[in-house]
C-alpha cells in the first residue's frame, strides 16, 4: 500500500506521497516515484503500485509529449486510451489507481483512473471544490481523517507541514505494528497553482 494525499486549497493543489514499494512483504525500494507531472497544470498520484517501480516512470518519460498543453481531463482520457499499454508491463494480479488533478483555465479538475488486468475505467470525481483526499493504506487514511488537521486548510505551506507530519506519523505507527511498514522512504511532494505550473518540493 501507500500514503497518498491530494490537498486542494484556495492557493492550489498539493500532491504528497511516500516512496516505499514492497514486494513479498519486503522493502523492494524506498525511492519509488509516485507523483508524476503530466503537463504544466496537470499531475497524478499513483497508489496500489505494483511491478518493479520503473514501469510508470518509463511510460511517462516515453510518452511525455502526448500530455503537453493538455488539461487534467484530457490527460486522464489519454491515460485511459493507453491503459492496457501501461498495464501490460505489470504482473497479472496487479492493479493501479491514478488520481489526476490540476487546472483547466484556472478551473480545478480531479479525476481517477483505475487500471486492472481485465478493464481500464475512468471516473470523473465530483469532489468538493476545496478539501483533502487521502488514498492508500487504511491506517494512513484513518489517521488523516481522525486528526482533522487538514480540514478547512487554506495555506499550501501549512498543508505541506501537516501532510508530512501525517505521513511520518503513519509510518512510525505501522513500523511498531508490522514487521515491515508499507509506508516509508522519502516523502515526495509537488504543487500546482492556478497561475504557476507543476513544481516539485524538496
Amino acid at each position: 500500500m501507500t500514503a497518498n494525499l491530494l490537498i486542494h486549497t484556495p492557493q492550489g493543489f498539493l500532491f504528497v506521497s511516500d516512496s516505499r514499494l514492497l514486494s513479498a512483504q519486503q522493502v523492494f525500494s524506498d525511492q519509488t516515484q509516485k507523483i508524476f507531472r503530466l503537463s504544466d497544470f496537470a499531475a497524478c498520484l499513483c497508489s496500489g503500485y505494483a511491478g518493479n517501480g520503473m514501469e510508470l516512470p518509463a511510460f511517462f518519460q516515453q510518452h511525455a509529449l502526448i500530455f503537453e498543453n493538455r488539461s487534467p481531463k484530457q490527460c486522464a482520457i489519454t491515460l485511459w486510451e493507453h491503459g492496457f499499454e501501461i498495464f501490460s508491463a505489470f504482473p497479472d494480479n496487479a492493479f493501479t489507481s491514478l488520481v489526476i488533478a490540476g487546472y483547466d483555465n484556472h478551473i480545478p479538475q480531479i479525476l481517477r483512473l483505475l487500471l486492472q488486468p481485465t478493464a481500464v475505467s475512468l471516473e470523473i470525481k465530483r469532489f468538493p471544490p476545496i478539501g483533502w483526499f487521502a488514498f492508500g493504506d487504511e491506517t494512513f487514511t484513518g489517521i488523516v481523517r481522525e486528526s482533522r488537521l487538514l480540514d478547512g486548510i487554506g495555506d499550501l505551506n501549512t498543508a505541506l507541514e501537516y501532510a508530512r507530519y501525517l505521513v511520518q506519523l503513519s509510518q512510525d505507527l505501522l513500523s511498531k505494528r508490522l514487521p515491515v511498514s508499507p509506508i516509508g522512504g522519502a516523502i515526495q511532494a509537488a504543487v500546482i497553482t492556478p497561475d504557476q505550473p507543476f513544481r516539485k518540493i524538496t
